[in-house]
């Protein structure tokens, strides 16, 4: 563990581990920004679905797979 500890903090690898440190980050940054969008997205086709009167739930995931969906009829 001792030499883990060295070779981590040397300054000959210290640079690259912290390089990966932040591009870790911002891996994780970017896919929270995503799931962000994806919710809003959902968020926003369910809200005018639900203000144009139609609560029906099977209605919206059928309207959403036209729209959205990735199969081309």
């Amino acid at each position: 563990m001792r030499y883990y500890w060295e070779v981590l903090f040397s300054t000959e690898y210290f640079p690259y581990w912290e390089f990966t440190m932040v591009m870790m980050l911002f891996l994780n940054l970017s896919i929270l920004w995503r799931l962000h969008r994806i919710e809003n997205r959902i968020r926003n086709i369910f809200t005018m679905f639900w203000m144009g009167g139609d609560a029906d739930l099977r209605k919206f995931i059928i309207k959403v797979e036209e729209d959205y969906g990735d199969n081309e009829e």
